[in-house]
């Protein structure tokens, strides 16, 4: 699936802001703290899940999008009004159940969206991995194979 176009009305710091992302590639978002980086990947998330209980007041925005076979189709949430429309008709599916057979928002934040926290996940294995990889780069004896059967502590 490919997001073919994002129009934020209103939502968090964005007002009537439309981007067309790029047809292919990585779409990787870096900026300044309170930049929208988070507000931003949130609007996506509720584009496909919807908002979370209490967390819709204030939120306008429709995002488009073509499928594999070439189906394109309009995701719009404004507030608590939502719909979905293949340009014919509108459908009254959920995107998760339609397209990806019920995935919830969690595993698709595990699989496709990494946050500030999930990055400093790395940072907190990073440091805890750090002593071991000095063990082994301390105790290697030479080119070839290593010795798996020293254990680390």
């Amino acid at each position: 699936m490919k997001i073919t176009e994002m129009h934020l009305d209103d939502f968090g710091i964005y007002h009537n802001v439309s981007w067309n992302p790029p047809e292919h590639g990585l779409i990787v978002m870096h900026g300044r703290n309170e930049s929208g980086k988070t507000t931003l990947m949130k609007y996506v998330r509720s584009m496909f899940f919807g908002y979370l209980r209490g967390d819709w007041k204030g939120y306008f925005g429709s995002m488009g999008i073509r499928r594999e076979d070439g189906k394109e189709y309009h995701i719009v949430r404004n507030e608590k009004e939502y719909f979905l429309s293949d340009g014919q008709e509108k459908v009254q599916e959920e995107p998760a159940n339609l397209w990806w057979h019920g995935l919830d928002r969690q595993t698709y934040d595990t699989i496709f969206a990494m946050g500030l926290e999930d990055l400093q996940g790395f940072k907190i294995l990073s440091s805890r991995a750090q002593p071991f990889l000095q063990h082994r780069r301390r105790h290697r004896h030479g080119p070839g194979p290593q010795r798996s059967d020293q254990a680390y502590g």
